[in-house]
């Protein structure tokens, strides 16, 4: 179809999927879209090949493990101009078992996530960006979930993540946020290791003000600079090449300087982090 709207639904799924749009020139899905799961193994909302696709106002959730998305968003590969907005929506309880992302994104020009809440789920990643031109993530929650990284993109710019909070997570091996060079500004990260390890002691984000940032080292695993799960020779290396510097992001035990106290972590905490 040219375009489709749903609006003013609740869907009480027990069978693969919940809505499945594909080949539309536009979607809407606007004032009260209810997906609610007791049996579930495909996507709560997937649109595929969608140009423009404005989704509002929208609670799913899911009470059981899924091999499959909370919402899949696909865009064409040769139109310009392809938008993608995913506005007030809440996902709660989404147990990926492949790994695979709560949120995935893939081929748009412009992306923007306003008040998403994203809460008690597990899986590859939180939101998942493939092939994106622009994107910002505005006034998100992200709370209480087991990922490897909370957002995640492949060959995407993160430009602006403003206005949001991430707190009590459980993340793998991977970091709250991948990737470098987007403004971060009014966000509240309270966990440890948010980021990749730093280059030349730079922050890998644009500080726009007003964020509460977590330790950048687990307390747990000290000797883990470069915040990979593992203390070994990049760390040791890290550290070395810091030597008697003041760089708060390599001084461990926090006296001023970058010396032997902090190559001790390292050497002490050698190996898998507990």
């Amino acid at each position: 179809s040219r375009s489709c709207h749903v609006s003013e639904s609740v869907f009480t799924s027990n069978y693969l999927q919940g809505i499945y749009i594909i080949n539309s020139s536009s979607s809407l899905f606007s004032s009260s879209l209810t997906v609610e799961s007791s049996d579930f193994d495909g996507p709560a909302i997937r649109a595929v090949y969608i140009d423009d696709v404005d989704i509002r106002n929208c609670n799913l959730v899911s009470s059981i493990e899924t091999t499959q998305h909370g919402i899949s968003l696909y865009g064409s590969s040769q139109q310009a101009g392809r938008l993608a907005t995913i506005t007030n929506c809440s996902v709660d309880g989404f147990q990926i078992t492949t790994g695979r992302p709560v949120i995935q994104v893939r081929r748009y020009d412009d992306v923007t996530l306003d008040f998403v809440n994203i809460r008690n789920s597990s899986g590859g990643s939180g939101v998942w960006l493939e092939s994106i031109q622009n994107t910002r993530i505005l006034n998100a929650t992200i709370a209480q979930n087991d990922f490897s990284d909370v957002v995640f993109r492949d060959v995407s710019p993160l430009h602006s993540i403003e206005g949001c909070t991430i707190t009590g997570n459980t993340v793998g091996d991977g970091h709250v946020f991948d990737g470098s060079g987007f403004l971060l500004a009014d966000t509240i990260v309270d966990q440890c290791c948010p980021f990749p390890s730093p280059q030349d002691g730079e922050l890998p984000y644009v500080d726009g003000g007003g964020n509460t940032i977590g330790d950048w080292f687990c307390v747990d695993c000290l000797g883990d600079v470069d915040c990979n799960g593992v203390v070994d020779g990049t760390d040791l290396t890290m550290i070395l090449s810091t030597w008697g510097s003041e760089d708060s992001l390599f001084d461990l035990n926090e006296d001023g300087v970058v010396d032997g106290a902090d190559l001790t972590y390292v050497l002490t905490a050698w190996g898998e982090c507990p």
